[in-house]
């Protein structure tokens, strides 16, 4: 079983401004014996968007 999330999570920027990125997590799950284990957890912060 596979499992692709995103969500927003705010951390300190340059100079302690606030700064949301954009967060992506990708899971391969894999059965054996009955239970449930990851076999894959990967999370990543894709590129910002380029400045104005």
């Amino acid at each position: 079983m596979s499992n692709v999330g995103m969500w927003d999570d705010t951390i300190a920027g340059p100079g302690g401004k606030p700064m949301t990125a954009r967060v992506r997590t990708t899971e391969l799950l894999h059965k054996t014996g009955g239970k449930w284990r990851y076999e894959i957890d990967h999370a990543s912060i894709g590129m910002p968007p380029p400045a104005k």
